[in-house]
């Protein structure tokens, strides 16, 4: 980025000095033009890839558990789901 940067300042310079403000802009401006496309697709895709990816964690971080709530019986619920009250049956490697 900071290569494209500093030829996009290079050509604006010197074709700003070669054809005049005019016509002299254009390739300058184009290439910062191009970095500006670069820059807002990297960053919405890097945006998504990240919403996607806490989604994913959301879901690997629920278990299924199992508990005896006050009617007795015994119920497999999401850890997200328990309540003041709830007791929770234990097993080997839970």
């Amino acid at each position: 980025m900071r290569l494209l940067l500093l030829a996009a300042t290079v050509s604006l310079g010197i074709g700003i000095w070669k054809d005049g403000i005019e016509k002299g802009w254009y390739e300058g401006i184009t290439i910062y033009f191009a970095i500006l496309i670069i820059v807002s697709v990297t960053a919405t895709n890097d945006y998504l890839k990240d919403k996607q990816f806490r989604k994913l964690n959301d879901v690997r971080k629920e278990k299924q558990i199992l508990v005896c709530r006050n009617n007795g019986k015994t119920e497999t619920i999401s850890t997200f789901d328990l309540v003041v009250g709830d007791i929770i049956e234990l097993k080997q490697g839970d």
